[in-house]
């Protein structure tokens, strides 16, 4: 079987870093997701960012007390958040905007 034909992609486990979270999937795979494409997840705590949930047996994570939810195939597609909410808080804050590609000069 060819991985990369997986149309049911499942996530397995999640693991935190200071810019960016890895969501290993059940094929090997792992994904490196910057926070910034998700703003509900830019400066939640430890305690909240590991207090998810996997739904649809891997298809979905769901933060429940930061009411945000993900699916693996649109991490795959390369979609971060779609809402209203990310939209807003992208303008007030371009810098954190995942489609900034201002770069300055060292």
């Amino acid at each position: 079987m060819n991985i990369s034909a997986n149309s049911n992609p499942q996530a397995l486990h999640l693991t935190f870093g200071q810019h960016r979270f890895d969501v290993e999937l059940k094929d090997g795979r792992i994904l490196s997701i910057p926070y910034t494409w998700f703003p509900r997840l830019i400066g939640a705590s430890a305690e909240l960012l590991n207090h998810y949930e996997l739904s649809g047996d891997g298809e979905g994570i769901h933060w429940p007390d930061l009411d945000e939810d993900i699916s693996v195939k649109g991490l795959l597609a390369g979609h971060g958040d779609q809402t209203n909410f990310a939209k807003k808080y992208w303008e007030k804050h371009p810098e954190h905007s995942p489609f900034n590609t201002t770069e300055s000069a060292a």
